[in-house]
């Protein structure tokens, strides 16, 4: 058995199923639940889908569940035994349409590639999702985090109709330097603040719901605020308290309905972009490898596992409990 290792890289994100519910005078409004044995019931009616209904085809590739299984973990917590839910998984892509020849890198000698324009060569893409929400997905430049959502939203739908569930969002997990981030540029001469229009969220800030509610009268999915410094030489003074305002320092997350920020300001006399979005928690693993250096499946749970359990539990809002 091959001893060699490669390191990949997980993003943390939070899994929300979303509900209408009613509040004073008959107003309906979003609201964010969560049961990881309502994800594990949909999972499971996705998986006994014909193989072709499980797949989502994107532009020159295709996505799809490859298998998955939910595990129970039993540990200590002051002398206490707990035992917890997760879930551990993998999808499967490939990418079609082309067919060229291939190369050796050693030798540089060519040879005729027999795989058809319809074949892609397959590809793994690792997930855990703890019991309280908690997903940490393998890094890959296509299986991010907004394909996976618009998989589990199309491939679950028929089993969220069925239980009034609205749709699932899967929001970023952020570190909490990203104020810090933007404190090291010499000067902030733009931010840029992207509406999740269609998201479950309440504004409190009056701006932002104006800005929200136009958006959504124009059927449009995302809004922008942008505000800019009115001198060239000159930065946006007092920008730290407004970015504050919208993701306050030390939090995971910013606050419900922002998307993403980004600023652009100097730093060393040149131009620099902080996105808040490319900030998020990421967790290295070092996992084993056959000769084809393709991962080890078990050794790849065993070790997110071991992740998520180091992982400190999500906050949670009162009322963003279990789906009953």
């Amino acid at each position: 058995m091959s001893n060699k290792t490669v390191e990949r890289n997980f993003y943390a994100y939070q899994v929300d199923f979303q509900e209408l519910a009613k509040v004073e005078k008959d107003k309906e409004v979003f609201r964010d639940i969560w049961d990881i044995q309502s994800f594990n019931e949909m999972l499971t009616g996705m998986m006994s889908k014909h193989i072709n209904d499980l797949r989502v085809i994107h532009n020159g590739w295709f996505l799809m569940l490859d298998k998955f299984k939910q595990e129970k973990i039993t540990f200590k917590v002051k002398g206490k035994e707990i035992t917890k839910k997760y879930i551990v998984g993998r999808f499967l892509y490939a990418e079609f349409g082309y067919v060229g020849g291939l190369w050796n890198v050693d030798t540089l000698s060519r040879r005729e590639n027999t795989k058809k324009p319809r074949e892609g060569e397959e590809k793994f893409v690792y997930f855990y999702i703890r019991e309280d929400g908690l997903l940490l997905l393998q890094g890959d430049m296509k299986v991010i985090r907004s394909k996976v959502e618009n998989y589990f939203q199309t491939l679950g739908k028929e089993y969220m109709d069925n239980r009034n569930i609205y749709g699932i969002s899967i929001s970023t997990l952020l570190r909490g330097d990203f104020i810090d981030e933007v404190k090291k540029l010499d000067a902030v001469n733009k931010i840029e603040i992207e509406l999740a229009v269609e998201k479950a969220s309440s504004y409190e800030n009056e701006v932002l719901l104006t800005a929200k509610n136009q958006a959504q009268d124009f059927e449009a999915n995302y809004a922008t605020l942008t505000m800019q410094s009115k001198y060239k030489k000159t930065g946006l003074s007092g920008f730290e308290g407004f970015l504050n305002k919208i993701k306050p320092k030390g939090t995971k997350a910013p606050v419900g309905g922002v998307n993403n920020i980004k600023v652009i300001g100097k730093q060393d006399g040149e131009f620099k972009r902080v996105y808040l979005s490319k900030i998020s928690e990421k967790y290295p693993v070092s996992v084993k490898v056959d000769e084809n250096n393709n991962i080890l499946e078990e050794d790849m749970y065993n070790k997110v596992k071991e992740m998520g359990k180091r992982r400190e539990s999500l906050w949670r809002e009162d009322g963003d409990g279990k789906k009953d």
